[in-house]
């Protein structure tokens, strides 16, 4: 009560002074007591003492008033083992600290040399402010580093050496004692600050915010591939040598996130001018961080500093809210951690410090193991670190909710939350993410920045290894700095303003998402060009995260756009070299004045003149003829030649007709450039150009799933692979009706000619309570892309796509135990009865099989139920259907009535029916389908 109401009435220097006065008072106290452990890190009781477990920035306490002055004698002795000169040096190998006061170092860290000893063990001070001793063998000065007067503050050393001679101590000496347990004996501004009651309880030191100090919680440590366990082959980097590429690589996680706004978020306080408002981003299982850390800026509201927005169309990418996050974890509780953190400078010091405003989890999974479906979700902030539970962020704010409905309505309202959005992934996009590294959390716009590295990463070190055991240097400045640039920016907006200059002079449209090596070569160039001069560019301040670069944007901008005249200038010199090529054209052969074949035209346009059609034929790889009509002003491109079909061969005064003469089959291979220029093949199929071999210019390549001779044809069903080469019974790809490939399990007939089931449905008698209330006309998908016996369902889309075309469907026991068995089994015609159709209870259909415990019949009728579930059968069936016949046994139960190929009563199961033989028995749904 005392400490507050001096707050209350003393002005924020007489608060602090009065801070230090009662902590020092507490010092003397605890120092008197025998009894006090100050290694439990139990705290007094009193306010004025300071818990320093947060570890922010710190600064000095206005404590050194009181400090007492080492002896001569000590001095000297100090000046026998210490140089007194403070200094910055970099970290030249890793070292990992054996003892206690041995500092552990990572290459590349740069370290602040306290003191120096002439033993060769110096003290340090790495960037998150952990202090211990490390070899001076293993660092190196950094040129031109200021050199500083040492701290007169000796109790770093002392903790670092263990070898200070116990005495009569100070008041501030002993205040450094209360917090003797291997933590900073300095008072961090948070700490001030909670103290003087200008920030809310619930703020902490940031957890995120602090891993950024660190490079292995930075992006570009992410991108590097990983190694398998024995070291010797890439994890996530693997070569298709089929299509001569990276090969994708797919994985369980791949969502669009993006932060709309934060809203009601506590203020720091006064006394601080707030520098910038950022929001942390990594995956998290509730006790690890699983990824990487990455940032987004946000601006406060002119008019409300609680609410913070996302800038719109940012110039900058640090304000880009939409980022991606993919992972292959398989965790059930793995989500998405944000952390609110504010950086400031305190007003009366001059002293920075971030802190943390809150914090929130959003799951990637639900319960039954679906995706979180795609929409707006408000999340709560909570106070404290992600370690904590049932901390307020605020406690003086009144956000409970109590009263009436209006009451309830306002202080809801009130409740500190994040808005962010789960959006879907369109195809093109997840193409692209399926070659990023397995794990990794970063904007949107990084992602093709991200794959052209990865392809160029597969090309040096996977299909240019020349043997498994090659460990020579790669000198590649590409793949050498851009993980350490992905961490800066600002240089990736310079990679990004002239990527996106360069891409649209350079590339044509059909190039842009076709042609991967002029897109890894491009890549490349603009990299050198741009980025790689900019990190030697000495005029470059170095970046301050979450500081206004107000002197190095300027920089960047009058370089980029330097390099874009230059760039420009280069490209139409070789538009003009190319105009010079030796294949020339020549229109004039194969020519046919006053002719043109009909009904082959695939594309028909406007031209100026006849050579424009020409050109339009070169580029696209189906045009094997062209029609020049109407004088020259109309180009129609046909994709056969008048020796396909003679008959379509005919007279027209309006046109001339020109077969494309190929001149361009070299000795070193095909040159013909089609590919990159049209879309000749469909569905991401690859195109090959084969020069008119057996008169076609070009060959697709399928990918599973596809067929035809443009890779038109997608597998819809199990059926497709009726007349395949491997006929074995397992998990094929099928294409959605949305044409988005999945895996799915398939049953093969004994011939072409039979039916091929496509599994849509399946559980146990266990897991049945997943779909409780679920029927089929629900869209309630569970693992479906995770097959799994025990719990698996498509989405009510694919299981339309399966239903169409279908002939019937069919529920058959546990065919992972058995295989298909027609003892247990129930087949019914699609134009009989649609299982998709509806569910407004009970229907009387003919069946073409029914078998329950080996009694079955043919094409008879049976009773059947789909009301709050799937379709099952009621043994009772006959009171329902006067004509059912009977098959089914009556079975009576006290504890209910028992059913068939679904809705079990699991106090009363039927063990001679292979569904319900056992908890782990399970039943399939399946559509059947013929070639």
């Amino acid at each position: 009560g005392k400490s507050s109401q001096n707050t209350k009435q003393l002005d924020s220097d007489d608060v602090e002074a009065d801070y230090y006065k009662h902590a020092r008072e507490d010092d003397y106290n605890l120092s008197e007591e025998k009894s006090v452990d100050v290694s439990d890190g139990e705290e007094s009781g009193d306010e004025g003492t300071l818990q320093d477990d947060e570890g922010d920035e710190e600064v000095e306490g206005d404590i050194e008033e009181d400090e007492d002055v080492e002896d001569e004698s000590e001095e000297e002795d100090d000046e026998d083992t210490l140089t007194s000169e403070v200094f910055k040096v970099r970290v030249l190998s890793d070292f990992d600290g054996e003892l206690a006061n041995d500092l552990s170092i990572k290459t590349g860290d740069i370290l602040t040399i306290k003191e120096k000893r002439k033993d060769g063990w110096w003290l340090a001070e790495d960037a998150a402010g952990n202090i211990g001793v490390v070899p001076k063998t293993l660092v190196e000065r950094i040129p031109n580093s200021p050199t500083q007067k040492p701290e007169t503050d000796k109790k770093t050393t002392e903790a670092a050496t263990d070898s200070k001679i116990k005495k009569n101590r100070s008041g501030a000496e002993l205040w450094g004692k209360i917090k003797e347990q291997k933590v900073d004996k300095k008072t961090s501004v948070t700490d001030v600050l909670k103290a003087m009651g200008a920030m809310p309880s619930g703020f902490r030191k940031p957890t995120l915010g602090n891993l950024l100090k660190e490079e292995g919680h930075r992006i570009g440590a992410w991108v590097y591939p990983k190694l398998t366990n024995s070291n010797l082959a890439f994890r996530d980097l693997h070569w298709d040598p089929v299509e001569s590429k990276l090969r994708n690589f797919p994985v369980r996680i791949t969502r669009h996130c993006s932060i709309l706004s934060a809203r009601m978020v506590p203020r720091v306080g006064t006394g601080v001018n707030v520098i910038s408002r950022q929001i942390h981003v990594a995956l998290w299982d509730g006790k690890h961080i699983l990824s990487n850390v990455h940032t987004i800026r946000t601006a406060p509201a002119e008019k409300d500093l609680m609410l913070w927005n996302v800038v719109k169309n940012p110039q900058m990418s640090i304000y880009d809210a939409e980022f991606l996050v993919r992972s292959n974890s398989q965790l059930a509780n793995i989500g998405i951690l944000f952390e609110l953190t504010v950086s400031f400078i305190r007003a009366k010091t001059g002293e920075r410090s971030d802190v943390s405003c809150g914090w929130c989890v959003l799951k990637l999974f639900q319960e039954t193991g679906a995706p979180t479906e795609n929409k707006n979700w408000e999340l709560p902030l909570n106070g404290g670190t992600p370690y904590d539970s049932n901390v307020e962020l605020d406690p003086s704010a009144d956000t409970k909710v109590t009263g009436g409905l209006m009451q309830s309505l306002i202080k809801v309202n009130r409740q500190p939350r994040l808005v962010v959005k789960l959006a879907p992934v369109a195809k093109l996009a997840k193409e692209q993410h399926d070659l990023l590294p397995e794990t990794v959390v970063t904007a949107l716009q990084y992602t093709s920045f991200i794959a052209r590295y990865r392809e160029i990463l597969a090309d040096e070190l996977v299909q240019s290894a020349d043997c498994i055991n090659q460990t020579d240097l790669i000198p590649d400045p590409v793949l050498t700095t851009f993980p350490r640039v992905l961490s800066q920016h600002d240089l990736m907006d310079a990679l990004k303003i002239s990527w996106d200059e360069r891409a649209k002079k350079s590339l044509r449209q059909s190039m842009r998402q076709r042609d991967r090596q002029e897109k890894k070569s491009l890549f490349r160039s603009v990299y050198m060009n741009t980025v790689f001069p900019l990190l030697k560019l000495i005029s470059l301040p170095q970046l301050v995260v979450a500081s206004p670069e107000v002197e190095k944007m300027p920089v960047l901008t009058r370089f980029t756009k330097a390099c874009c005249v230059v760039i420009a200038v280069l490209q139409y010199s070789a538009s003009a070299f190319d105009t010079c090529n030796t294949d020339s054209l020549n229109m004039a052969q194969d020519l046919h004045h006053q002719r043109r074949l009909r009904s082959r035209v695939i594309e028909s346009q406007p031209i100026s003149k006849p050579i424009e059609c020409h050109l339009k034929c070169m580029k696209n790889c189906r045009c094997v003829s062209y029609n020049v009509c109407n004088g020259g002003k109309l180009c129609e491109l046909n994709s056969e030649k008048k020796s396909n079909n003679i008959s379509l061969y005919e007279k027209s005064d309006e046109c001339d007709y020109h077969e494309f003469s190929f001149n361009r089959q070299q000795s070193s291979g095909c040159r013909d450039d089609c590919c990159s220029t049209s879309q000749a093949c469909l569905h991401g199929a690859r195109c090959q150009a084969t020069c008119m071999e057996n008169g076609r210019r070009f060959q697709c390549i399928c990918a599973e799933g596809q067929s035809g001779d443009r890779c038109e044809n997608l597998a819809r069903n199990c059926a497709f692979y009726a007349n395949s080469s491997n006929r074995t019974h397992g998990l094929r790809v099928i294409y959605a009706p949305d044409n988005t490939p999945y895996r799915a399990f398939c049953h093969l007939g004994d011939s072409s000619s039979s039916y091929h089931f496509t599994l849509a449905f399946s559980y146990s008698v266990e897991n049945q309570h997943l779909f409780k209330n679920q029927p089929l006309t629900n869209d309630h998908p569970v693992f479906q892309d995770a097959h799994n016996w025990e719990k698996y369902r498509l989405g009510l889309a694919r299981m339309k796509g399966l239903r169409d075309g279908a002939a019937k469907w069919s529920l058959t026991c546990s065919y992972d135990q058995q295989g298909y068995k027609t003892r247990d089994v129930l087949t019914v015609f699609i134009n009989k009865l649609d299982p998709l159709g509806s569910n407004n209870g009970r229907k009387c259909p003919q069946v073409q099989r029914i078998g329950v415990n080996g009694q079955s019949c043919g094409n008879c009728i049976v009773g059947i139920v789909q009301g709050g579930n799937a379709w099952h059968m009621m043994y009772h069936h006959a009171d329902m259907c006067p004509s059912a016949v009977q098959v089914l046994p009556n079975l009576s139960c006290s504890s209910g009535l028992f059913s068939y190929f679904g809705n079990y009563n699991t106090n009363c199961l039927d063990k001679n029916f292979s569904c319900t033989s056992s908890m782990k028995a399970t039943t399939q749904l399946w559509f059947f389908h013929k070639a």
